[in-house]
């Protein structure tokens, strides 16, 4: 037997249900998939376009219980021979495409530890799709997890703190948060007109010890064509409301487009959970304005250790009608100190008011990373950006502006 896999695992029927794959995995593709796969001719191209290597090819054929020796043509004719048999196989590669790596390999950490091993490529890392074969083979329902974490780690979070010292109630968040209790919860929050009721989507663990929750709620009204273009359906699009709860719901770092209504289904949630009205509020660092004069001057001048300033945007600029103005760096010049010093030599001071700076974009490493400055009519207010960071460059930029610049103390964690 193939050492990926150690023993023999029942095909869920979850797998042959097209709700799960139209409706919980959002996979429009499924629907195709059924309606041609009886031809041999579709059949083959999809194999051939969805399971392009061997290692993938052997994958579904172990999991079908077929011998996977021989070349990728003998594999491709056993799998074909099999028939509708292959179809979730096909669907859970297609769903793979797309998908955040580091998402597939979280919720795939749940398999064996051998299994995963196999999956490896030379260089050590994990081949997702492989990943996904297994995940859809053994614990099909686990896919909903990896599109929801997919989704989380592609967009940038906003951060919360609970403003009242809250002892955590007997029942623990994740076991409180079932589809009956969120729907309960978050039904008295205030929606706009027409808007229905949000769906429960998914509530899992976090290896930080966090929740994330996912809700639905109808957003923008849209309209889509069939595949063969003949037919049109009138709907909405969807917006997922993603909540991450951390240190039994103390931390919150949400995902929306609509912050202020996810901070208030946040917050009745976590209400209806410890019995008693709970309200959160942003988690935003006060900064000593020396402290911003320091790392303003430093990324101008091209001294910040690690760090470029790629981006800024300022209010009331030193130009006829104080307009506001964007600057962005250009390819041929990657760096926008220079363009900044320029511009204050020749027009006037662009940064020297920390209240007139909205907000700048600076690059570490290759990924960018936006500190916003806030005013509260008293002292700055700062809150970095990272959710483009993986977890470990996120903890080395927090350290970096720390230590230089004795800020980040507070620095929001990449969406990880």
């Amino acid at each position: 037997m193939h050492l990926l896999f150690s023993g023999f695992v029942p095909r869920s029927p979850l797998l042959d249900d097209p709700n799960f794959w139209l409706a919980d995995l959002r996979l429009g593709r499924y629907a195709e998939l059924a309606r041609h796969l009886a031809d041999d001719d579709y059949r083959a191209a999809r194999i051939a376009a969805l399971l392009p290597t061997r290692r993938a090819l052997a994958c579904v054929a172990e999991l079908l219980q077929l011998p996977t020796d021989g070349t990728s043509a003998d594999l491709r004719a056993r799998l074909l021979s099999r028939g509708n048999e292959i179809a979730p196989y096909l669907a859970a590669a297609d769903f793979a495409r797309g998908k955040h790596p580091d998402a597939i390999a979280e919720v795939a950490a749940a398999l064996p530890a051998a299994l995963r091993a196999g999956c490896a490529d030379r260089s050590g890392r994990p081949d997702p799709l492989l990943l996904v074969l297994h995940l859809a083979h053994a614990a099909p329902a686990s896919l909903v997890h990896v599109r929801g974490l997919s989704a989380w780690k592609r967009r940038n979070a906003h951060s919360y703190v609970l403003v009242d010292r809250l002892a955590p109630p007997v029942d623990d968040l994740l076991g409180f948060f079932t589809a009956e209790r969120v729907e309960a919860a978050i039904a008295p929050v205030p929606r706009p007109a027409g808007v229905p009721p949000l769906r429960f989507e998914f509530a899992f663990a976090r290896p930080d010890g966090g929740v994330l929750l996912g809700l639905r709620r109808n957003l923008r009204r849209a309209h889509h064509w069939s595949d063969d273009g003949a037919l049109i359906h009138h709907g909405h699009e969807e917006d997922l409301v993603l909540l991450h709860f951390l240190e039994d719901a103390r931390r919150l770092r949400l995902a929306s487009r609509t912050q202020r209504f996810a901070q208030r289904l946040a917050e009745a949630l976590v209400s209806a959970w410890a019995g008693r009205p709970c309200r959160f509020a942003e988690d935003i660092l006060s900064a000593h304005p020396a402290a911003l004069r320091r790392l303003v001057s430093a990324l101008v001048g091209g001294m910040a250790p690690g760090l470029r300033l790629v981006g800024v945007d300022v209010r009331e600029c030193p130009l006829e009608g104080n307009p506001h103005l964007s600057l962005r760096v250009s390819p041929r010049y990657p760096d926008l100190g220079p363009a900044i010093a320029h511009f204050e030599a020749t027009t006037g001071p662009l940064l020297e008011h920390l209240d007139h700076i909205e907000r700048v974009q600076l690059a570490f490493g290759d990924r960018d990373v936006v500190v916003d400055f806030r005013g509260d009519g008293r002292a700055p207010l700062v809150q970095f950006g990272d959710g483009r960071l993986p977890r470990s460059d996120a903890a080395a930029f927090r350290a970096l502006v720390a230590r230089h610049f004795g800020l980040g103390e507070h620095l929001a964690p990449a969406n990880a």
